[in-house]
């Protein structure tokens, strides 16, 4: 079946350039500096401190109306998740119980469809989706209710708040690397640009960005630079200088030098914000690895996986997502999960339940399973 061998949302396109783009404001003053050393590693970090003692785990429904090629990204909002599957270019729809509900898949030239779904993000019961040219909005029954033309091409990234979407794209000979789009004035507005390059060197840079939001602040990051900025009051400003002890160089990575790894650290993955760090997914050797960097006490440490030892020393899968709602969602193929946990471990003879009453109709090629923990607000994550 499907193979969730990459992290949400990157997979092979992670073949980035390095950042251009010195902004004018940025001084060493105005920048919080991120070190991260590697020697101040833990392989297994135990979430068992940092997450409310309620959680959940659900089998996603497998049939023919509902089979994921792979998950890009996951949100879970309604009391449900929105996946978005772009090898298919779908969003398909599950409840919590992991029954599947709905799904978007509207590819084609009609004035009610799609190009393709480079991004998305869910507003109230609607969907908003970065559909090829257009930004579109579709209400739960998947009707198209308002289409825009994009100001930002190609879109890798959308989220909203406090009644805007913003709109991070890849750098991929446009200018405008970050936009904003105002739902009630319905006007786009760019807040970040990137000098052009050479069209010659089209193939050899497909630079992606990420954003990340929670209720505590909005950042944003271009992969591969080293500077993180804040979101805020309608301009981008940067907050964060992150840095590596050792074998970090910030410079271009081919496909070849990815697919063949050196020993330098060559940039972040994405970014992800929880109520009270922000955690930076790397790679070091074709090793995903996590930088923590907790926002309080100023201080960054390196993860290998996250684990919850009381769950039979789960540990978190090479899918491992955090929602802007300050969730963590872990995401394991059955055949996965079956061979990593222990039953006979669990403590809690409920929590054995609930994980044995999924496990047992678990079959290898079905969908993903989903675990689901909610991060405390004064969590070290």
């Amino acid at each position: 079946m499907k193979t969730l061998k990459a992290l949400i949302s990157l997979t092979g396109a992670l073949l980035l350039a390095s950042c251009t783009q010195k902004e004018k404001n940025d001084t060493k003053s105005d920048l919080v500096r991120i070190n991260v050393d590697l020697s101040n590693k833990t392989e297994v970090y135990d979430i068992g401190n940092d997450i409310e003692p309620e959680w959940e785990i659900c089998a996603l429904e497998t049939n023919d109306d509902c089979l994921i090629a792979g998950i890009t990204r996951i949100n879970y909002k309604n009391d449900l998740y929105y996946i978005l599957d772009m090898r298919s270019s779908v969003i398909l729809v599950f409840n919590r119980k992991g029954e599947f509900v709905s799904k978007l898949n509207k590819k084609g030239t009609g004035p009610d469809d799609y190009i393709q779904i480079g991004a998305y993000a869910v507003v109230g019961k609607n969907v908003w989706i970065a559909g090829g040219y257009d930004l579109i909005c579709y209400d739960e029954n998947w009707h198209a209710i308002e289409r825009q033309r994009l100001t930002i091409l190609p879109v890798w990234d959308m989220a909203e708040q406090n009644g805007c979407i913003y709109i991070a794209s890849n750098w991929n000979g446009h200018t405008c690397q970050l936009a904003e789009y105002d739902m009630t004035g319905k006007q786009q507005n760019c807040l970040m640009t990137l000098p052009p390059y050479n069209p010659a060197d089209r193939r050899k840079i497909n630079k992606q960005s990420q954003l990340a939001f929670s209720e505590e602040g909005s950042l944003f990051i271009h992969n591969f630079c080293d500077t993180i900025f804040r979101i805020s009051d309608h301009q981008v400003i940067p907050q964060y200088r992150f840095s590596f002890s050792e074998r970090y160089e910030d410079i271009s990575l081919p496909k070849e030098e990815f697919a063949n790894p050196t020993d330098l650290i060559r940039g972040l993955m994405c970014i992800f914000k929880t109520p009270g760090s922000i955690v930076l997914p790397f790679v070091d050797k074709s090793i995903l690895q996590y930088a923590v960097y907790n926002e309080k006490k100023e201080t960054s440490r390196v993860y290998a996986k996250f684990g919850y030892a009381e769950l039979g020393h789960l540990t978190s899968s090479w899918s491992c997502h955090f929602t802007s709602d300050g969730e963590m969602i872990w995401i394991y193929e059955p055949e996965e999960l079956l061979e990593m946990i222990d039953e006979s471990k669990i403590k809690n003879e409920a929590d054995r339940q609930k994980i044995h009453a999924v496990l047992s109709n678990a079959q290898k090629d079905d969908n993903p399973i989903l675990f689901r923990f909610k991060l405390k607000k004064g969590a070290g994550l």
